[in-house]
Parts: C-alpha cells; sequence; structure tokens
C-alpha cells in the first residue's frame, strides 16, 4: 500500500472507483430499460406470454454478455493500472535517485567552493606579500638613492676598491682632491701603485684592520701634493673582507696652521721672557705703593667698622666681595661663610625678584636706589627685616664692576609700627563690636522680655513651655557672649564667679558633636569632685570654643581624635620647676588634643599673635588663639602649646583652683505687684512696649515714651504724676545722662533706674545720683523686683 501514499496514485484510485461506479450505472440502466420499459410496452402492446419469455431471455444474455465485458474491462483495467504503477514506482525512484545526485553535485560544488575561497585567500596574501616586497623594494632604492646622495655630495673623497686594490667605484670630490681624470682611475691598483706609506696602509685594510694614513701624498695619475688624512675601513671586517672602503680628507691647511702655532709658540716664550724681566721691574715699584694703599685700606676699615649700619659690595653677578663686621652680626655668619654668598641665598624667596629689580635699576641708570624694605634670613633660620640703599660701583676706567651699599636692621622699628598699627586695629574692632554689642543687646532685650510675657501667659501644664524656657536659656547664653564682645570692646566688667570647668565642657562637646564632622571621635576624661575656679563662664565657654574649633580644623580632612581632660595637680616649692610660669599652689589643668597635622616650632613661636592664622583667606581671622592667651591670662592661667609637625597637637592650660563654695538654696522671691506710675523712656519701640506691658501685667500704670525729649517735657507738665522714671543712657537728641540731670533739677527726690549696654564711670554714678544702674538686655524680673524695693523705701 504504499503506493497509494504518493498524490499520483491516489489519482488512479479514484479513476478506478469511477469505473466500477460508471460499469454498474450501465447494468442498472440496462436492466431498467429491458424490464421496466419494455415490460410496460409488452403490457401495453399485449404481448404474449412467449414473445415476454424470448425478451427476457434476450436480457438476460445480455447482461451476462455485458458482465463478461465488465470483468475483463476490470481485468484489463488492472493490468493497464499495475503497468501505470510500475512506471509510477519507477519514476519515483529515479527522482529519488536524481535527489542524491544533485546533494552531491550541491557538496561538490561547496568543496569546490570552499577551495576556491581558499585560493582567492592564498591569491590575497600573494597580493599582500607582493605590495610588501614592492614597497621594501621601492625603501631599498630610496636608501640605495640617499646613500648615493651622500656618496656623491660628501665633502670627504670616497673610494672603493677590491681584494687587489684595483679602484671599482669613486666620488666627484676623490677625482678633485687627485687632480685626475675619470678614466684614468678607474682600474689603477692602489696597493700597487701608490707611496709606500699608502700601500702599506692599504695591505692592513686589506688584511680586516682599519687603517689610517696622513702624510702628505703625490697623486700617480694627477700629478698633485698635498697633505692627506685616509681612513681604510674594509667591509666585513676580520679575516676575509669582501672590499675596503676609504674616505679622503683634504689636511693642507691644518697642516699650515700647526707650523704657525709652533712658530708663534716660539714667538711667545721669548716674549715671555721679556715680559718676565719688566714685570720684576715693575713688582718692585708696586710694593712701595701697597704699602701706602694698606694704609690707606685700614683707615677705611676702621671707619667702616664703627658705623652702626651694614657696608657691602657686590659683584655683578651678586656674590658679597667686602663687607664690614656689622653685616656678620646682623646675618649670623662668620666672615668666611659670608665671602661669597649671593644676596639670593639669604633673601626671602619673595623678596629674590624685588632685589634683582633694584640691581638692575641701578645697573642701567648708575642713579642711587630709594630705601626698600626686604626680609633676610639668618644662618639660625630667624627672619629680619631690613632697610637697603645700594649705588653702583665703577672700575678705574668707568666700567660697572658691580654694587655697593648700605643695610640697616629694622626689625624693632617695623616691630614697633606694627604694633601701634595693631593698636588702631583693635581700638578700631572695639569700637565696632561696641556698636554692635548696644544694638544686638536692645534687640536681644525684646527678645527676653517678649519672651518672658509669653513664659507668664501660658499655663504650667502647657507644652509650649519647655520651648519657652529653651528660648531663655538661649538668650541667656547670647547676653554672656554680648558681654564677651563687650569685654574685648572694653565696654564692660568681666564678672568671675566659682564655676565648675566640668558643666561648661560637657555644654562644649554638646555643641561640637553637632557642628564637627562624624569623621572626627571626641573623647573626654574629666575627674571627678575638682574644686571651681573662678572665672567668667561666657569667657572660659570661648576658651573651649576655640581650642577645640581649632583642633577639629586640623582634622577635618584626614579625620581623627580630638580629646578633652580635667585634672588638678598640686604644684610645690619642689615641683615648680616642672611646671613653666606657675607658681605654687593648687590648680585645674584643662588638656585639649587632637591627632591632626601639628606644627613647626616656627609655627608654635606665632600662633598666640592677632591675625596670624595657618588656614586659607576667608578661612579664619587669626584672633581665635589670641582671644584664648588674653582670657587665660586674665584668669592667672598659664597656658602651654606641644606640638611636632605630623604628630598632633596638645594644649594644656592651668587655672588657679578655689575652695569649693557652699551655694545656699534661695527660695523663688515672690514678685509684689503695685499702683505706682512710672515713666518708662527707650529709643527702642519694642523695649518700650515690652517694658510697659510688663509693668502694667503687676498693675502699675506707665506711660512709655521712646522719644527722650517728648519724655522730660511730659514730666515737665506734671511732675509730681509719676513716682519713678526708668530710662536708657544711650538715646538721640536727649541722652538719659541729661534726661537724669533735669529731672532732678525740677524734683529731685524722684527715683531713677538706669539702663544701659556698657560700664558708667564711678563718676557718672555718683554725679548721677541714681538709684540704680541695670545692665542690658534687662531682666524683666529683676527689674520688677528692684522698682519694688525702690519703691517702697521711697
Amino acid at each position: 500500500m504504499k503506493i497509494f501514499k504518493e498524490p499520483f496514485n491516489q489519482k488512479l484510485f479514484f479513476l478506478f472507483l469511477i469505473f466500477i461506479i460508471f460499469f454498474i450505472a450501465v447494468l442498472f440502466t440496462d436492466y431498467i430499460i429491458c424490464n421496466i420499459i419494455i415490460g410496460r410496452s409488452v403490457e401495453f402492446l399485449s404481448m404474449d406470454s412467449k414473445t415476454v419469455a424470448l425478451l427476457n431471455q434476450q436480457q438476460f444474455f445480455g447482461m451476462f454478455i455485458k458482465a463478461g465485458i465488465g470483468v475483463f474491462g476490470l481485468v484489463a483495467f488492472l493490468i493497464i493500472a499495475k503497468q501505470m504503477l510500475l512506471i509510477v514506482s519507477d519514476r519515483e525512484q529515479t527522482r529519488e535517485t536524481l535527489n542524491e545526485q544533485n546533494l552531491k553535485i550541491i557538496r561538490k560544488s561547496i568543496e569546490l567552493s570552499d577551495v576556491m575561497r581558499k585560493f582567492e585567500d592564498k591569491n590575497y596574501d600573494l597580493e599582500i606579500s607582493r605590495k610588501e616586497l614592492n614597497h621594501a623594494l621601492s625603501i631599498l632604492k630610496e636608501k640605495e638613492r640617499d646613500q648615493r646622495i651622500i656618496f656623491d655630495n660628501s665633502p670627504l673623497g670616497i673610494i672603493r676598491f677590491d681584494l687587489n686594490g684595483e679602484i671599482k667605484e669613486f666620488n666627484d670630490k676623490f677625482v678633485e682632491l687627485m687632480g685626475s681624470k675619470k678614466e684614468q682611475l678607474i682600474g689603477f691598483n692602489t696597493a700597487r701603485d701608490s707611496s709606500p706609506g699608502m700601500r702599506k696602509a692599504i695591505h692592513k685594510a686589506l688584511n680586516g684592520e682599519v687603517a689610517v694614513f696622513e702624510d702628505e701624498y703625490t697623486s700617480f695619475t694627477g700629478g698633485r701634493t698635498l697633505a692627506l688624512r685616509v681612513v681604510f675601513n674594509p667591509v666585513d671586517p676580520g679575516a676575509s673582507p669582501t672590499q675596503v672602503i676609504a674616505s679622503v680628507e683634504d689636511i693642507t691647511q691644518r697642516k699650515k696652521a700647526e707650523q704657525q702655532l709652533k712658530r708663534s709658540h716660539i714667538e711667545l716664550e721669548n716674549l715671555v721672557r721679556e715680559k718676565t724681566s719688566e714685570l720684576v721691574r715693575e713688582i718692585e715699584d708696586r710694593k712701595s705703593a701697597h704699602a701706602a694703599l694698606k694704609k690707606s685700606e685700614e683707615k677705611y676699615r676702621s671707619i667702616l667698622e664703627n658705623i652702626e649700619d651694614s657696608y657691602f659690595e657686590l659683584n655683578h653677578k651678586g656674590n658679597l666681595m667686602f663687607f664690614n663686621s656689622s653685616l656678620s652680626v646682623l646675618l649670623g655668619y662668620s666672615d668666611d661663610e659670608l665671602k661669597g654668598l649671593n644676596y639670593r641665598e639669604i633673601a626671602v624667596k619673595d623678596d629674590v625678584e624685588k632685589l634683582f629689580n633694584v640691581f638692575h635699576r641701578v645697573y642701567m641708570t648708575g642713579q642711587t636706589s630709594q630705601l626698600i624694605h626686604c626680609t633676610f634670613i639668618t644662618k639660625d633660620n630667624i627672619r629680619k627685616n631690613v632697610g637697603i640703599i645700594t649705588s653702583l660701583m665703577r672700575g678705574k676706567n668707568g666700567e660697572p664692576i658691580g654694587f655697593q651699599g648700605l643695610a640697616r636692621d629694622m626689625t624693632k622699628q617695623l616691630m614697633m609700627e606694627n604694633r601701634m598699627q595693631q593698636t588702631r586695629k583693635m581700638e578700631a574692632i572695639g569700637n565696632l563690636a561696641g556698636g554692635v554689642a548696644h544694638d544686638f543687646n536692645n534687640i536681644l532685650g525684646g527678645i527676653i522680655g517678649y519672651t518672658q510675657l509669653i513664659k507668664k501667659h501660658t499655663p504650667e501644664a502647657s507644652k509650649v513651655l519647655p520651648y519657652v524656657e529653651q528660648v531663655l536659656k538661649a538668650s541667656e547664653r547670647a547676653k554672656g557672649l554680648v558681654n564677651q564682645i563687650l569685654l574685648f570692646s572694653r565696654k564692660t566688667e568681666s564678672e568671675k564667679i566659682p564655676s565648675d570647668m566640668g558643666l561648661i565642657a560637657k555644654e562644649v562637646i554638646k555643641l561640637l558633636r553637632a557642628s564637627i564632622p562624624t569623621t572626627i571621635e571626641i573623647k573626654h576624661s574629666f575627674k571627678q569632685g575638682l574644686s571651681p575656679i573662678m572665672a567668667d563662664q561666657t569667657q572660659i565657654h570661648q576658651v573651649f570654643m576655640n581650642l577645640c574649633s581649632n583642633a577639629a580644623h586640623a582634622m577635618e580632612k584626614s579625620g581623627g581624635c580630638l580629646e578633652l581632660k580635667l585634672s588638678d595637680i598640686v604644684v610645690t616649692k619642689k615641683t615648680e620647676n616642672w611646671f613653666e610660669e606657675l607658681l605654687p599652689g593648687e590648680y585645674i589643668k584643662l588638656s585639649v588634643s587632637d591627632t591632626g597635622h601639628g606644627m613647626d616650632r616656627q609655627i608654635i613661636e606665632k600662633i598666640f599673635d592677632p591675625y596670624f592664622t595657618t588656614k586659607k583667606i576667608g578661612a579664619g581671622t587669626g584672633l581665635g588663639l589670641a582671644t584664648v592667651h588674653g582670657i587665660v591670662k586674665d584668669h592667672n592661667g598659664v597656658i602651654q602649646v606641644k606640638s611636632k609637625k605630623g604628630s598632633g597637637t596638645v594644649f594644656h592650660l592651668f587655672f588657679p583652683a578655689v575652695k569649693k563654695v557652699i551655694e545656699k538654696s534661695h527660695k523663688p522671691v515672690e514678685i509684689t505687684e503695685g499702683n505706682e506710675t512710672i515713666l518708662f523712656v527707650d529709643d527702642e519701640i519694642y523695649l518700650a512696649e515690652v517694658g510697659k506691658e510688663m509693668l502694667e501685667d503687676y498693675g502699675y500704670e506707665v506711660e512709655s515714651m521712646v522719644n527722650s525729649k517728648q519724655a522730660f517735657e511730659l514730666f515737665e507738665k506734671n511732675p509730681d504724676r509719676f513716682d519713678l522714671v526708668i530710662t536708657d543712657y544711650t538715646m538721640p537728641e536727649m541722652t538719659g545722662e541729661l534726661l537724669s540731670r533735669k529731672i532732678h533739677e525740677i524734683n529731685p527726690k524722684v527715683p531713677i533706674i538706669m539702663c544701659t549696654g556698657i560700664s558708667l564711670a564711678p563718676e557718672i554714678k555718683k554725679s548721677l545720683e541714681i538709684e540704680k544702674i541695670l545692665m542690658k538686655p534687662v531682666d524683666m524680673d529683676d527689674m520688677l523686683m528692684i522698682v519694688r524695693d525702690i519703691l517702697d523705701k521711697a
């Protein structure tokens, strides 16, 4: 049944079925015609039974014959179909064979394509090799052409001959040297027909050694005689050279020069003998002149050695050739060390160019320079400010031979000038700080006053109350800082009380942790039970902050450890030598150390100078450690520094300890209300308002004024109305001092409270005859108690 799986065999099967169906249809049709139609016709025609039987027999035999024909046709069809199927099968086998042949042909084609591709690759490689060969040949031709150009255009004569000594090649320069024609030189045997000296050198070269001929030579072909230097170089030198190449140089002029030099040498020797005899006579003459000159120089030296200024002479290169002893003392060098020293070696780098410009100007103009200031470094590495005046030094014929001048040590003078300038600067800063502090005090007074009003009107259970307390604490800290500014500007006096260093240190650590990078670790070690010190707490707080900020700055790039230690020490007469500047007694020792980059000795000597800083411009003022030093001294303390470059820094501060003070517990004082009339005067409107609000909260009747002149006019109209006057000290138009005097002129019995941001001189306090002076910013609770106390006494 395999043949029926092919499309063509299926078609034959369907044809066979159609044939069978057609054959059955023919038989069935014939039967119908014979039985039905003919039967109907017989009935219709009333045929007899014989006739009908005959017709049926005929019909039967007809059907049998047709069946036989059908069977025969079927058999014939099957035979034909079988042959056709055999033909189709052969065609299928033939097609499969052809497909296999086609596959073989395709494989062969692929193999042939691979062979062709390999052939093309080989052809491509051959093409590249051919191009590379052509490129190498072109390079070789270029080299040969370059060598030929060198050969033909060489300033030396070049000749090449074989192992028999016959010339094979030469350049035009060789033809020119020999004075011959080219035809005469070709084939000339140098080993046989040259001069003996030349032949000897040639035979040496033919044996594989480099040979040199240098002598006069007469050309065999041209007849010219000249001095030659010939260098013979065997090609492939050794036991068996292939050829020899020689370079020929005309040295006739050089030989003539050597002969002339010999003659000149003989003449010079004769001249030296003559001049020597003349020089002996001249030396005798100069000896007498030298004695007179020495006497003059001694006088000159005596003058130079007795002047205060340093005299120097430099040659045109800037080297010291002559100087007096004052210069040696100024620079700290011995005479031998100083002589020959260049000014560039003793001047600081920034002043070298300035000095060079001065010397150049003097050299070009011949005029004496003006006084210039520069810095020299002594042998001990100390910087000295020096003033220099220099002029041009000339020789006998007036030509410039160097410089001479005077140098004066101006270090002390400039230091005094700097101190004066520093004093003026500090005064200006103090005045500025005082003005800023005064204005800030007024602002802070308003903040404190209004905050206290908020606190008074806030229920104790309110969540806002702790925040208000923190605002008041911060305001108190700000108040202390303002007092510090005023102290710096000499506008107020420092108030020292027994203070616990540990409490201040812990507060500083809290502030530091929030302000310095986390790469810096903070450690602390505080001994318990330390004695207090007499100190202004705000100033000590500033000391902690400045020292810790500097330590953090030294470690801001690489990180590190900041450590604070507090301990106590006792200095006795036996141990006082161990501690610099400390007298016997008890001390509290504060140590602030870091692991930063450290300092060298030069920087340590300057760190407490005002405005000295190692920070970049804009990163520091240079006042931090100067302020620390001033505060420590003001507290009768001592500060010591230990540092090494690359090993960190530690500051040790020693403060005199005091006996512990047992603080008495004070019960809160209850503020009593009143009903008196008060005149409150302040040019800041918010201070006037907050004062009025606070006093009126406690029952007082208050007239608040921001203009002192108008306040006086109000008091003048009804002087008996007011029971108390509270006034600011610094006001426009009419100061608090003048207002107080005018009020007392009208009514001397009216008590006056003066509010001020600066300390008043004792004579002013006495002359004003006022009841109380309150320092700004004023604490309202303090003011209410003082007001009540004064009114009760009145």
